[in-house]
């Protein structure tokens, strides 16, 4: 009997398959990597009723196109909403639908945020690699042979519950991050109290010179300097890492970032802001707020716990309910089609 899967009629921008990555392996020169949005894991997870372990695949901008084949694929949708239609009927997102063989889901553009997530049932069966089926692409290895999806390739669903309820999360989406928590760095002090005062006053913009290693921030003019030089020597950097390079422009540090790192690092992103800084848009604005390291470990238990009460808040997806996400100015809805 054939598993179901779903063939990739296009591959969107950007698109490989990613989980929650590989920590514990740094000290060994291999970043932790992973989705940029682990949130939208969780929650996928939450749909579908599976670990969040699982692997799903992260879209950067524009989604792509998929046909289902040999058996129904369970999928769900999460992360920042993207245009989405089954079979050209829209379907709205953070839900899970069930595709049967032979139809397609097209996914637009992203509407509001970044990275969104394409989920199946049992997760995307793919080789693990070093404890992880995460795609990190300068190195090579995991997802679909270390590399992007492409045309005519295959996402293979894993083992999965056998369940046909449309799905949807009963909670609102988070909001966009307009600021954004920060510990002071462990290089702060190479900059001396007017350049720390600028940094946190300065309205920064998500360059589009941005990829999984790191985005970089535009506003400051002039960049930033330190007091003794912009070169250190190399330690091992965190995921959100504040760099300042030698041409002082701030660089967040993401997921595939280097294991070390030579320039100073001015401030570290929080870890329950790093969801929402990844998704802002280029072009956003932001600035920066300091925290003392108890408001951070606050902010991250909230956040896990976040994760563990997703469950809670999922429901059943009336029938028609889909209705919402359609523009019934523009055509006619067959209520008789399912999604």
């Amino acid at each position: 009997m054939t598993r179901p899967m779903l063939e990739v009629l296009e591959p969107g921008l950007h698109s490989s398959v990613q989980d929650l990555g590989r920590p514990g392996l740094q000290h060994q020169g291999v970043a932790e990597g992973g989705a940029l949005d682990p949130r939208a894991l969780f929650e996928g997870a939450a749909l579908l009723g599976q670990a969040p372990e699982l692997a799903a695949l992260e879209m950067t901008a524009i989604g792509g196109a998929f046909r289902a084949e040999g058996e129904a694929v369970r999928v769900a949708l999460t992360g920042a909403p993207f245009e989405a239609r089954a079979d050209g009927i829209a379907v709205p997102w953070r839900t899970a639908l069930t595709l049967e063989p032979g139809q397609t889901l097209q996914l637009g553009k992203a509407q509001n945020g970044l990275y969104g997530y394409l989920h199946l049932g049992g997760g995307i069966d793919v080789l693990p690699v070093l404890g992880s089926r995460s795609t990190h692409l300068r190195a090579g290895f995991g997802g679909h042979e270390g590399r992007l999806m492409r045309k005519g390739d295959h996402l293979q669903a894993g083992e999965a519950a056998t369940t046909n309820v449309a799905t949807m999360l009963d909670l609102p989406a988070p909001d966009a991050l307009t600021v954004v928590r920060v510990l002071w760095g462990v290089h702060a002090d190479e900059f001396d109290e007017a350049e720390r005062n600028r940094f946190l006053g300065t309205t920064f913009r998500v360059s589009a010179k941005r990829d999984r290693m790191g985005a970089v921030l535009d506003g400051a003019e002039p960049g930033f300097t330190p007091e003794r030089g912009r070169t250190l020597i190399s330690d091992a950097v965190v995921q959100g890492d504040i760099q300042v390079p030698g041409d002082g422009r701030p660089v967040v540090l993401l997921a595939d970032r280097q294991p070390t790192g030579g320039y100073p690092r001015i401030a570290t992103v929080i870890s329950a802001d790093l969801p929402g800084f990844a998704q802002l848009p280029s072009g956003a604005p932001l600035r920066f707020e300091v925290v003392e390291p108890d408001a951070a470990v606050a902010a991250l238990r909230a956040f896990r716990a976040y994760h563990a009460a997703l469950g809670r808040h999922v429901r059943a997806r009336r029938p028609g309910e889909e209705l919402l996400a359609v523009n019934l100015v523009d055509g006619v809805y067959a209520g008789a089609t399912e999604p």
